[in-house]
């Protein structure tokens, strides 16, 4: 159960000088315990430098709600949220969903995406070539490391089951805007 919830029910039965620091050492001594606990963090979480300007780095994903997909992009310097409803997550659709944004906002300079498919397609990467656009791709399994956009798909979820329906939605603090 752990060093501190042992300490915990320890002194709610009795108490003596020195207990916490005895069921520290007997619990750093007991097998079981160490091979039951979690995990050290294997490296330091490395964080993302701070864009000096808006659009310089905007992060990329996608999330789900039975067939309706959304993109979810987000600006790293103003944490701007942009969401947009699809039916489809194809790469194609994707490209034309970034270029409509693209278009009204100006070209960032990195996006960041997992490695989904249509993220890592040859069409995806040479739309970002063809507008000179350094395309970054976090670490396969390690979603952290998008965690603003991560962030915000985990709003969006949350919201969304609740069932308070897109309409609803559309009229809280992000703008859905539909792409069909």
């Amino acid at each position: 159960m752990g060093i501190s919830r042992m300490k915990s029910v320890a002194r709610t039965f009795c108490w003596w000088p020195g207990l916490d620091r005895e069921i520290e050492t007997q619990g750093k001594a007991c097998t079981v315990c160490q091979a039951a606990r979690n995990a050290a963090p294997v490296t330091p979480l490395q964080l993302w430098t701070w864009p000096e300007r808006p659009w310089k780095r905007v992060h990329v994903d996608y999330a789900q709600r039975d067939q309706t997909h959304f993109l979810v992009l987000v600006d790293s310097h103003s944490k701007w949220v942009e969401v947009f409803e699809t039916t489809s997550t194809t790469t194609q659709k994707t490209v034309e969903i970034l270029r409509r944004l693209f278009a009204a906002y100006g070209l960032p300079e990195e996006p960041v995406s997992d490695n989904d498919p249509h993220f890592t397609s040859t069409v995806f990467e040479s739309f970002c070539k063809s507008n000179g656009i350094k395309h970054t791709l976090v670490p396969p399994y390690h979603p952290v490391s998008n965690g603003v956009a991560e962030r915000v798909v985990g709003i969006l979820k949350q919201t969304l089951l609740r069932d308070i329906g897109l309409e609803q939605w559309r009229t809280v603090n992000l703008v859905i805007a539909p792409c069909v």
